[in-house]
């Protein structure tokens, strides 16, 4: 008999989902260093030009290599260059 439930029989349901996640977090870092000052970055003694570079480069060939570049990017590099951008006189 045939039932109408949906069973998966790959059992790889969750695989999309994480990688969507994976995907955000990598765009997310990349937004962030775009959104920065270079100023910003200097400040914090980061580059601004590496992080552009690893992020796409991270991003374009190499899923995994992207989330653990942008999640490293997000929990140590942003914080410093987001409170060395705070504390910069504004340059408008």
């Amino acid at each position: 008999s045939a039932t109408s439930s949906y069973s998966s029989s790959s059992g790889v349901d969750w695989v999309f989902p994480i990688m969507l996640v994976l995907l955000v977090l990598g765009v997310w870092a990349l937004v962030d260093v775009i959104s920065r000052s270079t100023h910003a970055f200097k400040a914090a003694e980061k580059s601004k030009t590496l992080w552009l570079v690893l992020l796409i480069v991270g991003l374009v060939f190499a899923g995994v290599l992207s989330v653990l570049l942008g999640v490293f990017y997000l929990v140590t590099v942003r914080p410093k260059v987001k409170a060395a951008g705070r504390s910069m006189p504004s340059l408008r």
